[in-house]
């Protein structure tokens, strides 16, 4: 690794690093989970890293399937909805939204099929990433 530069994201599995990004926003999520589907046969004790996790980081986090989450910054809505479904969330800070136009955008949803349905249709998300 480059001094000075940190990973946005990181992919563990038994406290090994299985896959790092440094870009920003919601593209190193897709591109961790076309990771998982192509090289990671059993997702049982993964664990994610990712610098900041609002609502529609939580969706994608969540449909991915990972159980453990680590977050530099988190969102209560982002939390929330994963903590509601079983994830286990660990974070350094909490806040209580994500200033960010996608957040905005799906601020009021909460159903996790509409939210992705809703992302894709908005080209937030390229579905076939």
């Amino acid at each position: 690794m480059i001094s000075g530069l940190n990973p946005t994201l990181r992919l563990f599995k038994e406290h090994k690093i299985l896959y790092s990004n440094m870009e920003r926003g919601l593209k190193p999520l897709l591109e961790v989970d076309n990771f998982i589907n192509k090289y990671i046969q059993n997702k049982e004790g993964l664990e994610i890293y990712d610098k900041v996790v609002g609502k529609a980081a939580a969706v994608i986090i969540y449909n991915i399937g990972l159980q453990n989450l680590q977050a530099g910054v988190i969102s209560q809505p982002a939390k929330d909805f994963l903590e509601s479904r079983g994830i286990k969330v660990s974070f350094k800070r909490l806040v209580e939204k994500i200033n960010d136009k996608t957040e905005n955008l799906i601020e009021s949803l909460e159903n996790p099929e509409e939210i992705y349905k809703y992302m894709i249709k908005r080209g937030i998300i390229v579905s076939n990433y």
